[in-house]
């Protein structure tokens, strides 16, 4: 929610979701146990989940059961842990957006970054798609539903609601 007053909204939102306050282990995720799977953005996800087998198992599983999943930005380095040997993944061909590298560059994190996620997601024959940098964009493609930065948030947000609805 943008404008004044809008982060007091959100944080009183955050504070009366009370099911948030004891995340569930990620090896206790059951798909079916869930009406959608959503990875919020952030370069934390780069690092952890980017190369986590647990949560490999739990996104290649929305792809057998049809649970929508939803990242933004910098999530769908998730899906770099859903690589096999042979270099590809169960996601190859599907349409994605992420952070893209002119994002990356512009907002001085390339230089810093040991790999930059379009080219890696591209690398594991998932169809990486961008719009101009900073623009609202985001892709569908059968149940995974995907956000390239920060402002496209809300519009990916707007998505799986209807789609759940």
């Amino acid at each position: 929610m943008a404008g004044p007053g809008g982060s007091a909204h959100v944080r009183a939102s955050l504070e009366a979701a009370t099911e948030l306050w004891e995340p569930v282990p990620l090896d206790e995720v059951r798909v079916n146990d869930f009406e959608a799977i959503y990875i919020p953005g952030g370069h934390g996800c780069m690092e952890d989940l980017a190369t986590d087998p647990i949560s490999a198992e739990i996104l290649t599983a929305t792809l057998s059961t049809g649970t929508p999943l939803g990242m933004s930005c910098h999530a769908p380095a998730a899906l770099l842990a859903t690589g096999r040997a042979d270099g590809t993944s169960p996601f190859a061909g599907y349409r994605v957006t992420a952070f893209s590298n002119a994002e990356e560059r512009q907002a001085g994190h390339a230089e810093m970054a040991k790999w930059l996620l379009a080219d890696r997601l591209a690398n594991l024959g998932i169809d990486y798609r961008s719009g101009p940098p900073w623009s609202v964009h985001i892709e569908a493609d059968r149940n995974v539903f995907t956000a390239q930065n920060p402002l496209s948030a809300a519009s990916l947000a707007t998505e799986l609601v209807r789609v759940l609805a």
